[in-house]
């Protein structure tokens, strides 16, 4: 779980950057002082760091990392959260993606929402116009969801109005008493819904027998590998496309260069001293309070040049495949596909795929160091 967040906290931070303008507050104080509340007005993305925030002005985007949100405020755009406790009464306008061991939404939410954790709970007082995805061990909805819903968790409560069609995967599937389905459902449990539940619902209904529940966390494990299978073809397929167009540039021409085999392993020893150091260099500007705006620009650069790197680490690896093969194949597109398409078979591998990831990295990124430091090597 905390990888994920890690992972979650390196793309929120990367997606800031892509802002015009944003407002950061980095709270490192004791834990008596770290308890912030906040009432302003933003026009830009507002990105908050530390234990506890209480937001009850309005900003662009939120972003939040730390312990504890009670969000009475507004966003004009999207709300964005990991933490441990969650409360979210304001109002969003662009939906609400949240990681989180609690998360409870009392505001009106316009937009597609994504809710992963322990507990998730849209009460009656919310309103949510648009899709809702939700992953956890205990789900509940009591509020109105104008829009389809996908749900997938150990228990399952469904005692509010959805204005769509609902598919939901649980240990144990519940219809309170105030209950209403404006569309079809489709379910996977362990049991079947009863009579009085099926009154419920105006739509179709289809018992799902192939992806029922045998214990009570198994669909949330079936749902979460299928998301995450489904997020790795479409990474891979961005990839592939991005890479094909930058490396139309011009400055890559320096790829389609003959290279021999200690060339390409020196080009590894170059890059792998400088990843190696990179988190260690972030840490430490953390460490040292005065130099934390140079650590947070070292995040926000992290996810593009591990993008770069890995496209120009892919080519290498591609082109040197080629050369084992003694194929005659010069153009760096062909040798990118056929290097990217390797490092997909290899990913399957569970362990392999991390130190794949880092070894086509730090090819990638030994270019751009012999390019500063080597005066031989030139683009």
């Amino acid at each position: 779980m905390k990888t994920m967040y890690y992972l979650c906290i390196m793309l929120f931070l990367c997606s800031s950057s892509l802002s015009s303008s944003v407002v950061i507050k980095n709270y490192a104080e004791e834990k008596d002082a770290s308890i912030n509340t906040d009432n302003t007005a933003y026009d830009d993305d507002y990105l908050f760091l530390g234990n506890e925030l209480n937001f009850s002005g309005k900003s662009e985007d939120l972003i939040f990392l730390g312990k504890r949100l009670t969000f009475d405020g507004a966003t004009k755009l999207g709300l964005t959260a990991v933490g441990e406790h969650l409360i979210i009464n304001g109002s969003t306008g662009n939906g609400i993606m949240t990681a989180a061991v609690n998360t409870i939404v009392n505001g009106p939410v316009r937009g597609n929402n994504y809710f992963a954790g322990k507990s998730i709970n849209i009460s009656e007082k919310s309103t949510i116009d648009g899709y809702v995805f939700m992953a956890g061990a205990t789900l509940t909805i009591d509020g109105i969801v104008n829009g389809n819903v996908y749900a997938a968790a150990g228990q399952v409560l469904l005692n509010g109005t959805v204005n769509g069609d609902v598919k939901v995967y649980g240990g144990r599937i519940t219809f309170g008493d105030n209950a209403h389905v404006n569309g079809n459902l489709i379910y996977g449990s362990k049991e079947k819904i009863d009579e009085s539940a099926k009154s419920k619902i105006t739509g179709t209904i289809t018992h799902d027998k192939k992806l029922s529940c045998e214990m009570n966390d198994s669909a949330f494990d079936k749902t979460m590998r299928s998301i995450g299978a489904f997020f790795k073809v479409v990474l891979f397929i961005a990839i592939a496309l991005l890479g094909l167009i930058i490396l139309l540039l011009p400055s890559f021409r320096y790829l389609d260069n003959k290279q021999t085999s200690q060339q390409f392993w020196n080009t590894f020893v170059w890059g792998i001293i400088p990843l190696l150091m990179y988190p260690a260099i972030i840490i430490l500007c953390f460490v040292m309070i005065f130099s934390i705006p140079l650590g947070v620009i070292l995040i926000l650069g992290l996810i593009p040049l591990l993008f770069f790197t890995y496209i120009i680490g892919a080519t290498l690896i591609g082109k040197q495949l080629i050369s084992l093969f003694k194929w005659n194949i010069v153009k760096r597109h062909y040798h990118f596909l056929f290097g990217g398409a390797a490092l997909c078979i290899v990913s399957i591998i569970p362990v392999l795929n991390f130190l794949c990831f880092l070894f086509v990295t730090a090819c990638g990124l030994g270019v751009f160091v012999k390019f500063i430091f080597d005066k031989k090597t030139s683009f």
